[in-house]
């Protein structure tokens, strides 16, 4: 019996996984930025995209691809998994291109009122989150996906709060597990992290201040715990 628990645990933590976002992708490294014969770089996650000299976002525009062309190749918000939950691929969303890109996630989580909260986040590979605009998570890293290798708290303010997310990707896998807990370790209600709002007008939401390399702490918890 024991040896079944822990692909029981991994199942339901991949079952609480968000899963239905709006994505933004892919936004391909720069010429210069891929790495040759697949040898890992550093600072893939803070490479230009076209949301950094954007004002705000707006999930309803089209973004350019690369920042010096404005003009150039868009994209636009998309929500492939509407109502889905699980641990995302991000190949299916982001297949135009594979390799050496970054792709964008966005949602929102409600609450009733001010409360804490937990995000336990496993990537491959380098990752960033946001928090109504502010940056609670960054690891410029090349990793394998280990669903809840980092565990971030939150404070949520009353109502929807915006939730970005940054993925990058080298090369082979390119993945995202994020589940959402109340301090407790309680999953949040799946009514309330909705990229949709639940139908309501969605708040303001910030561009995401470019990932610079410094050290941030992060409490790590062992997957098989």
């Amino acid at each position: 019996m024991s040896a079944l628990l822990p692909g029981i645990r991994d199942k339901v933590g991949g079952e609480q996984c968000v899963q239905d976002f709006l994505y933004l992708g892919p936004f391909p490294f720069p010429e210069g930025n891929q790495p040759r014969d697949h040898q890992p770089q550093r600072d893939w996650l803070g490479l230009p995209t076209g949301l950094d000299n954007l004002a705000r976002i707006d999930t309803d525009a089209e973004v350019p691809v690369d920042p010096e062309k404005p003009q150039g190749r868009k994209l636009k918000w998309t929500r492939p998994f509407e109502g889905k939950w699980g641990r995302v691929d991000l190949k299916k969303p982001f297949k135009r291109q594979i390799e050496f890109a970054n792709g964008f996630m966005l949602t929102f989580v409600h609450s009733d009122a001010a409360a804490a909260a937990r995000l336990w986040i496993g990537s491959d590979d380098g990752i960033a989150v946001w928090l109504n605009g502010k940056r609670v998570h960054a690891l410029d890293i090349q990793r394998a996906l280990t669903p809840d290798e980092d565990l971030v708290e939150v404070a949520l303010k009353p109502g929807w709060n915006p939730l970005l997310v940054r993925v990058s990707q080298g090369y082979g896998g390119w993945e995202l597990a994020l589940r959402i807990t109340d301090a407790r370790g309680l999953p949040w209600p799946k009514q309330k992290i909705d990229p949709a709002c639940g139908g309501q007008p969605r708040p303001e939401i910030p561009v995401p201040a470019p990932v610079k390399e410094e050290k941030q702490e992060v409490r790590k918890e062992a997957a098989g715990r």
